[in-house]
């Protein structure tokens, strides 16, 4: 959803600000290394427009979005025990854009196309959270242990064991920056008034840059090195559509 609010109207021009709901879509080596499109991005701007130049207004862009979210248990076999501890691990991506808009039509007031030139850079981080690790057997009975199984006590089995069970963790596992530009178009369309329906579709193309694939091997032990850091260029198109209200 996009909304600009007019907050006041200085001598030479407006202030708008904008809050958006944005999906993504990665393409080329990047897309194949990252499991999923993002979704459920945001994204806020600030922008300024000319008085006396109409069709140009110049802003900041800021969004975050969520690329690729993984599952999975580390299991490991100590002192005559079961050791079973969960994980959840996630790569994002975060971009701070200038942004120069050129609005195509001011004499049309229900219709408004704009071009839009991106420049800006890019962050990626990875982080992996994990969940307190606990003893565990085959308790459902089917021959084997895996996910399907529970927690046991060893000392209800009779078992003494000096192994001290790791703690729930979040760490930052990797963080990388890239030059990112592109060009978006957009559309507004007048609803009421001041009430416009507003999309815009951008290509943004990002430096090469350095990320965790967390789809690339299977978790062998706790340790963030079984997950292969893979580089290449970030090519994106993103979609947001919403609103656009001026005051």
């Amino acid at each position: 959803m996009v909304i600009a609010l007019n907050q006041y109207e200085p001598v030479n021009g407006q202030i708008f600000i904008e809050c958006n709901g944005v999906t993504g879509k990665p393409f080329g080596t990047f897309g194949e290394n990252i499991n999923r499109d993002g979704i459920f991005g945001t994204n806020i701007g600030l922008f300024y427009g000319f008085k006396k130049r109409e069709n140009l207004t110049l802003g900041l862009q800021f969004h975050n979005m969520p690329y690729d979210e993984s599952s999975f248990s580390d299991l490991q076999f100590e002192d005559n025990l079961y050791i079973r501890q969960k994980f959840k691990t996630k790569v994002s991506m975060q971009s701070f854009h200038g942004v120069m808009r050129i609005q195509l039509n001011n004499k049309n007031k229900m219709v408004r196309p704009y071009l839009d030139g991106i420049m800006g850079f890019n962050r990626f981080y990875g982080r992996t959270r994990s969940e307190n690790a606990f003893f565990t057997a085959d308790t459902n009975n089917d021959g084997k242990i895996d996910g399907n199984d529970g927690a046991i006590k060893p000392e209800d089995l009779g078992i003494t064991t000096s192994v001290e069970l790791a703690k729930s963790t979040k760490k930052l596992n990797h963080n990388s920056l890239s030059p990112s530009f592109g060009l978006g178009i957009g559309l507004k369309i007048k609803v009421i008034k001041s009430l416009y329906v507003d999309s815009r579709i951008a290509y943004i193309y990002g430096i090469k840059t350095s990320y965790y694939d967390y789809g690339s091997q299977d978790m062998l032990t706790n340790s963030i090195d079984n997950f292969v850091l893979v580089e290449s260029g970030i090519p994106i198109l993103l979609w947001s559509v919403g609103l656009s209200l001026s005051l």
